[in-house]
């Protein structure tokens, strides 16, 4: 059972591993702080990882993965808004907050 998860995870890295530069170049159109888009990168592999561990089929995979890496990355620019916002009403609300 071991070498069959080891396999498929295997698999799976391979996977990603030849449409690393796709989904790279993705976020990197989307998100221009390098730190953040490695995070987003991370973000995208484990749930690629997590969808083909509980052995759900992909029909496109190139197409799956791009798309994941999208949607991360408006994720990210939804959180970021978040914070602004977030902040803006601190500041409203408490004028000599340091941030």
């Amino acid at each position: 059972m071991a070498n069959e998860n080891r396999s498929q995870d295997d698999e799976i890295l391979a996977l990603i591993k030849s449409h690393e530069p796709l989904l790279r170049h993705i976020i990197q159109s989307n998100v221009h702080n390098p730190v953040d888009v490695e995070d987003i990168f991370q973000e995208t592999v484990l749930a690629i990882i997590e969808h083909f561990r509980k052995g759900r089929p992909v029909k496109h995979p190139k197409a799956w993965m791009a798309r994941i890496a999208k949607n991360k990355c408006i994720d990210f620019h939804r959180r970021a808004k978040g914070d602004t916002n977030r902040n803006k009403a601190m500041n409203h609300l408490w004028p000599d907050r340091k941030q």
